[in-house]
């Protein structure tokens, strides 16, 4: 079952990879690395083990956004709009949450779902700086009231987002097929 399909996607990659050169299929690389992720999540308990696949996604993360270019169709198609794309954030939001806890880890996770803003067209048009945590709280969350709700569609599970000023919480909810 998931293992062969973690197989699979490591063969391909490898394949790629080795035709292409090192760093010329990021989103091959990130699916492959999201698969193995997810294993080793569901598979282990290991604090090392776990903290080294929450490593890996994250840094096959922030190389798929580094090699993101919008499209310059007027659209403004999100980097994440798609399935596939999605599927390392969702392994590296489960994997932050488990490694690094209900407190650090779900500003951390927020801070990686922002940092796929600054991808888009409209971000890269106006130079804008990729959003973080901090800097939403500082520019946009000004008020005693004001909060912010993101939602992060996933096939295994939606992931909500809420922030205000105090504070930012996480909760699971059914994956984007039961929600629509």
């Amino acid at each position: 079952g998931e293992h062969d399909v973690v197989l699979r996607a490591l063969d391909e990659h490898r394949t790629l990879v080795a035709r292409a050169g090192e760093g010329a299929w990021p989103m091959q690389t990130a699916r492959a690395i999201a698969l193995r992720a997810g294993l080793e999540r569901r598979r282990s308990t290991d604090a090392g083990e776990l903290t080294a696949a929450r490593d890996r996604a994250r840094g096959a993360y922030r190389a798929f956004l580094a090699s993101c270019r919008p499209p310059d169709d007027g659209l403004g198609t999100g980097i994440l709009a798609f399935a596939p794309r999605r599927l390392l954030i969702d392994e590296l939001i489960e994997l932050t949450l488990r490694v690094d806890g209900a407190g650090n880890g779900v500003v951390a996770a927020l801070d990686a779902v922002l940092a796929a803003h600054a991808t888009g067209s409209l971000a890269k048009s106006l130079g804008a700086p990729a959003p973080t945590v901090t800097l939403v709280r500082e520019r946009l969350l000004t008020r005693d009231g004001d909060g912010l709700l993101v939602l992060v569609p996933g096939a295994a599970a939606t992931h909500a987002f809420a922030l205000d000023r105090q504070r930012v919480v996480h909760a699971r909810l059914a994956p984007v097929e039961a929600l629509e």
